[in-house]
């Protein structure tokens, strides 16, 4: 019989650096590497390149020199039983290590609950150099990368990943035979090797795809087309968990990035029905306004990992967040988180406090509790088990008090104020509304055709109104039928560019004013109330949408509401102040004519003068046009600064066109927009629209008539005073701006760090 080789063991034991080595016992049996009876070199042991994980597993594999096949299946058992006892890695009867348990659960959950027991700094240190395993100095493993995510989660990366086998074998025999590495078998070659690319799929991880699809779907869900609003209380979830994430790759922000602009194409897709050049400004909107999102995912991070709670700074950044976007590039004021609860009166309240901003901060608080009651429950149900929830949220309590707080408060004051009285008003009026085909650069036929057909609308709808008409609101640019209201008309220079004298210029702008006036006092005319009366009844104001026309200095073009008295007088006229970005104009198209001719001739308005207030019966109205009562902080500002210099008016009139969207979700969304800036000023609404909102909206937001969407029709107004002064109206947005403040704050102390760094 050959005698028993003699067998050295090998313990792993911890070194004062922080790391492990490997260390040689000698004159003991065991499991460990062998030694022949030639005599062992003194040299180092080979530094692999390769991960310690391939170089256990191909030894594993390969059976070492002067060992039978008994002997092998008892030397290799220590590393093969899962069932291992704990022992020092080397001794006789040790086992891998002490600090895993004799449970049957794999090795693999048995390390993870290792790795997060206090005290194991080695392995906790996020800085730790990689090394190769075996040396003096070694860390641990060369397979942890130097990131600076938690070793946790890199060793459990690893822990996840099979074995793969290394066919490579040292190149220096004589080392190999005197080292004892090689003992144990064969070992990864000693030359550089590139690291494999790590895929994207192992970056962004199954976990960010779910929170990435689930940031777009939930709010899509809870806005229109279905309008789901009691979702709304969840969808800002995805977002607010992506937040946690300790240090988010740039894939993982790029694929959020991509699901939220998704999101918003699919919300504005209505955009791209009013011309083909459209498609691009659409794609180009949504890409543009998925960045916000992601920006407040970062700032949100930035902001946590100070210690603050986060029950305090998601809704401050959050409101930021929809501020900013109410004023970059003219400002985006539809589909708020806020205006989710348009259809909940009780809930949009407060918006007389902040706007629709303070809806959307409470229901971001609320978010906010129901995430993190639920990882409250869930760590306490899985504070056993071997893989507890990723990145669990503190301040359960205190984020669930203050919501419940913030909702209980909402719900008192809604109630509160949706049981004050409003005072009737003796003023009525019709809104003409219907469903016509409207394109850019329509012919002049054509807008005769939109004249007659309002003209026949709304001389049914005062022929069959039980109550007197004091006005027939036509929606916007209905009106116009090729003649447009002119002003101004001396001008020396545009007369001369026309080939004209400048009496005959003037002369000749009077007589479109003249032919204006007689076209609407017709139309009167045919709205006389046809019923017997003493005295007679008057012909109804018009409030209408047309082009207005100033030639007093160089020619500039108007999307206007004319106000016509009695016997076709112009009484005043707006001009829309906000206007529509790549709708009524486009940025630096006068300076790029090559680009000009592509442009249709609608897009070049000229922003009107400033807010006007119309008087028609006993009500003092403010005029609006289109996406004016959608940013809500032009309605706003409107009624401020008219209220600065004589008085609030009692009711907003707004006209619109919403042809252009077909039948999309984006008409709905306009609607929305109005009921909250109706809160929010505590003044009714009235709207005449073309395919559009035409509604009557009180001044706690809810709908007191509306026609279905396409359809043709009338509603028949009869506003109630609200004397009621808003907080919004006193102190406008600026708590909202200055959480803007606080939302870009992070985002540019972050930048500024890394520049000094």
């Amino acid at each position: 019989m050959p005698p028993r080789p003699r067998v050295s063991p090998i313990r792993y034991g911890p070194r004062n650096s922080g790391g492990f080595m490997w260390q040689r016992q000698k004159g003991r049996g065991g499991c460990g590497s062998v030694h022949s009876s030639e005599p062992a070199s003194n040299s180092a042991p080979t530094r692999s390149r390769a991960p310690a994980r391939e170089r256990t597993a191909g030894w594993l594999r390969q059976p070492p020199p002067g060992l039978d096949d008994s002997r092998l299946k008892r030397g290799r058992r220590s590393l093969q039983d899962s069932r291992f006892q704990g022992g020092s890695l080397g001794t006789r009867g040790g086992r891998v290590a002490q600090h895993i348990s004799r449970s049957r659960a794999p090795a693999r959950q048995r390390t993870a609950r290792w790795l997060r027991q206090p005290n194991r700094r080695s392995l906790q240190d996020s800085r730790f150099q990689g090394g190769s395993l075996g040396t003096r100095r070694g860390r641990v493993a060369q397979h942890i990368s130097r990131s600076r995510a938690p070793a946790r989660e890199r060793t459990e990366s690893w822990l996840r990943q099979p074995p793969a086998p290394h066919p490579s074998t040292l190149q220096n025999s004589d080392t190999a035979a005197t080292s004892r590495f090689a003992r144990i078998g064969p070992m990864a070659s000693t030359a550089p090797q590139p690291e494999p690319p790590q895929q994207a799929s192992r970056i962004v991880g199954r976990r960010w795809w779910c929170i990435a699809i689930l940031a777009a779907l939930l709010p899509w869900l809870s806005q229109p087309p279905l309008g789901w609003w009691p979702i709304a209380f969840i969808a800002a979830i995805p977002i607010l968990l992506a937040s946690t994430e300790p240090a988010p790759h740039r894939k993982q922000m790029l694929v959020l990035y991509a699901t939220v602009a998704a999101y918003w194409a699919l919300t504005l897709q209505g955009l791209r029905h009013a011309h083909p050049a459209m498609y691009l400004c659409w794609l180009a909107l949504a890409g543009y306004l998925a960045v916000y999102p992601v920006l407040f995912v970062v700032a949100l991070g930035r902001i946590l990992r100070q210690g603050i709670p986060m029950i305090v700074a998601a809704p401050i950044l959050w409101v930021g967040m929809e501020c900013l976007r109410n004023y970059l590039l003219t400002g985006i004021s539809a589909v708020m988180l806020g205006h989710t609860m348009a259809d909940v009166p009780i809930m949009i309240q407060i918006a007389d406090l902040g706007g629709s901003y303070a809806v959307s901060f409470v229901l971001v608080a609320c978010n906010v509790a129901l995430l993190t009651a639920w990882q409250a429950v869930m760590s306490r149900r899985r504070s056993s088990s071997a893989e507890p929830l990723p990145h669990p949220m503190p301040h359960p309590v205190l984020s669930v008090t203050v919501a419940a707080i913030l909702l209980s408060a909402t719900l008192l004051y809604g109630r509160f104020r949706l049981q004050q009285p409003t005072d009737p008003s003796t003023t009525t009026l019709a809104l003409i509304g219907r469903n016509e085909r409207v394109e850019y650069g329509q012919d002049p036929s054509r807008e005769l055709e939109l004249f007659d057909a309002y003209t026949r609308q709304s001389i049914e709808a005062v022929r069959n109104s039980d109550v007197s008409i004091d006005a027939v609101v036509w929606p916007e640019s209905m009106f116009t039928g090729t003649l447009p209201w002119m002003i101004g008309g001396k001008n020396a220079e545009l007369a001369r560019q026309q080939g004209l004298r400048p009496q005959e210029f003037e002369a000749l702008v009077q007589e479109r004013r003249d032919a204006f006036r007689q076209r609407a006092a017709a139309v009167q005319a045919m709205l006389q109330p046809s019923r017997p009366a003493d005295p007679p009844l008057p012909a109804p104001d018009l409030v209408v949408g047309c082009g207005v026309v100033d030639y007093s200095d160089a020619p500039r073009v108007y999307s206007g509401i004319v106000h016509i008295g009695k016997r076709g007088e112009v009484q005043q006229w707006y001009g829309k102040t906000h206007l529509v970005m790549f709708g009524e104009y486009v940025p630096l198209i006068p300076h790029l004519p090559l680009v000009r001719n592509w442009v249709p001739d609608g897009l070049g308005v000229t922003p009107g003068p400033g807010p006007q207030a119309f008087d028609i019966g006993n009500l003092k109205v403010s005029p609006n046009i289109c996406i004016e009562t959608a940013v809500e902080r032009v309605a706003i500002n409107h009624l401020r600064r008219l209220g600065a210099t004589t008085s609030i008016p009692d009711a907003i009139v707004t006209v619109t066109n919403d042809g252009w969207f077909d039948d999309s979700s984006i008409i709905t969304h306009h609607q929305r927009c109005a009921q909250l800036v109706a809160v929010a000023c505590r003044r009714p609404i009235l709207s005449a629209a073309n395919n559009g909102p035409t509604a009557w909206i009180d001044s706690c937001g809810r709908v007191i008539e509306a026609l279905p969407q396409g359809a043709a029709g009338s509603v028949i107004a009869s506003p109630r005073l609200d004397r009621r002064t808003s907080l919004v109206m006193v102190l406008g947005d600026w708590p909202a701006r200055f959480c803007a403040v606080l939302f870009v704050g992070p985002l540019l102390y972050r930048r500024r760090k890394s520049a000094r760094t």
